[in-house]
């Protein structure tokens, strides 16, 4: 059978030679074309000298929620719900009015201001253990008009001194409340929302041709079985913009007081930045210190710990890795490599359409553990979490971030969706990590690209870019523009582990 381009069939006087639209170029980045293909994706960008960044690589794993095109301006959030606490922390502790009772100063990190009413966790007829297995003790009494609050506690024996078990520094944890009959209700609680919110950070590139390359180099490549054009000659632009996109996602910051002379606007433009993902775990995640040169299991075993501690909703864990930090823990844990578990992993969290993607791109059926190895992930389960290892381009790039030191930081993303709600009260699936362009009305502020020309012919590029020659200088100057703002949620079920401590 004889089919199109478009893959319908093509019978001999049963199908029209035409059909109704109008035969265009549509251009078409390389990273662009293969984005669906992750492993030749690597590739192109290993294969010209440039980086494969962490947030490329962890695209095929987020799903269709990990990038959004949105068009409120001029910053992006979401409001979420924190993860039930159900534990306090002493700040000091005296002698009550009776044997068996003390007061407790709570920790000021338990105070929250809202709306102008400092307030904290435990109520009155709450019971809490300070110790696994000690006396239990229950809330009689709580003073609000001071920060930080105190609670009158009464421990669960006449005689004993609450001083004998509880110190300044104990954590506490809440088990229930108690009441007696005929009485009356515990006091209410209201739950509390946070509001994540982002700007967005414009990153641009720029690429020259003279009007004698034009003639001698070819700049654009067609796609097989398509109408699109393949940017090949602009491969070092497009590449270096990629880069630059996953280095913002990553390092990103909001500077306080940059601004520049915009000459269309006739005065100073403020620079937001936006915040990237060290800095927004930094902010709201968990920090861990460790060891580089004397890391081993137990490293992993206290992140688990940390985990389990706070109920991850996942049991999927990628570890974003500098390389000297991942080639470490594989010294430590080569008897822990196991890729049985990786095929349900990359069952569960890549596309069908990539998956598809990369078996005809490898010549066989599709194979999961063979995709996760050329996409660069390997891994281990262990304290009932499964760690998806990979190195992240931007700690090791010896020519970049690590000539500074990140090649032994590394991050902590758990993988899934979870629940947040919108400024108009809706709720939505977001991943943990992802990121969203500006866009609205068939504009969109991604990989945006345009020329300004004073040689060249107008015929060469056209629909996404056009060749008017409207400088007088004898050459070609390519530009693309991106305008992104990272997106992330429950800061935190992240970690970012540093170089700085002693190991686990």
């Amino acid at each position: 059978m004889t089919i199109d381009a478009e893959g319908q069939a093509m019978a001999a006087g049963t199908s029209p030679s035409h059909v109704q639209g109008v035969e265009s170029d549509q251009l078409i980045f390389g990273s662009q074309l293969l984005q669906q293909n992750p492993f030749m994706l690597a590739d192109y960008f290993r294969n010209h000298g440039n980086y494969y960044t962490t947030l490329t690589k962890l695209l095929p794993l987020i799903g269709k929620s990990a990038k959004r095109r949105v068009s409120h301006s001029p910053t992006t959030g979401h409001w979420e719900r924190p993860r039930v606490k159900m534990t306090f922390t002493v700040g000091s502790i005296v002698a009550g009015s009776e044997a068996n009772q003390s007061i407790i100063t709570l920790s000021e990190d338990d105070m929250a201001n809202d709306n102008g009413t400092v307030s904290s966790l435990p109520r009155v007829k709450d019971t809490f253990q300070a110790t696994a297995g000690g006396h239990m003790y229950r809330i009689i009494e709580k003073d609000r008009t001071v920060n930080p609050n105190t609670i009158t506690i009464e421990a669960d024996e006449p005689d004993f001194d609450p001083e004998n078990e509880i110190i300044a520094g104990s954590i506490c944890n809440i088990f229930s409340n108690i009441s007696g009959e005929g009485t009356g209700q515990n006091p209410g609680l209201r739950p509390r929302r946070y509001y994540y919110e982002n700007t967005f950070w414009i990153v641009k590139d720029t690429d020259g041709v003279t009007g004698s390359n034009l003639t001698t180099q070819v700049k654009f490549q067609p796609v097989p079985g398509t109408n699109l054009l393949w940017m090949e000659g602009l491969k070092d632009m497009e590449l270096r913009h990629q880069y630059l996109k996953g280095s913002t996602w990553m390092f990103g910051k909001q500077p306080t007081g940059w601004t520049e002379t915009s000459t269309f606007m006739e005065e100073e433009a403020t620079i937001r930045g936006t915040q990237g993902l060290i800095d927004f775990i930094k902010q709201s995640g968990y920090e861990m210190e460790i060891d580089p040169n004397d890391v081993d299991i137990n490293d992993l075993y206290a992140l688990a710990a940390y985990y389990a501690s706070i109920n991850l909703p996942t049991d999927t864990v990628v570890l974003a890795q500098g390389y000297d930090i991942n080639v470490a823990y594989e010294k430590a844990l080569s008897d822990k490599l196991n890729y049985n578990w990786v095929i349900g992993v990359s069952d569960k969290f890549v596309a069908d359409n990539f998956k598809k993607n990369w078996a005809e791109t490898m010549g066989r059926d599709y194979n999961a553990e063979g995709a996760f190895l050329n996409m660069g992930f390997k891994g281990f389960s262990l304290g009932q979490f499964t760690f998806l290892q990979t190195a992240a381009p931007e700690f090791n790039n010896s020519q970049g971030a690590g000539a500074i030191g990140y090649s032994n930081w590394q991050v902590a993303i758990p993988l899934g969706d979870t629940t947040v709600t919108d400024n108009t009260g809706l709720e939505f699936q977001t991943s943990y990590v992802g990121y969203e362009v500006r866009g609205s009305n068939g504009y969109v502020r991604e990989d945006e690209l345009w020329a300004e020309a004073g040689a060249g012919n107008a015929s060469v590029i056209s629909n996404k870019a056009q060749l008017y020659k409207t400088s007088p200088i004898d050459g070609v100057k390519f530009y693309v523009r991106t305008e992104m703002a990272p997106h992330f949620a429950l800061g935190d079920q992240m970690a970012l582990i540093t170089p700085n401590g002693i190991s686990s």
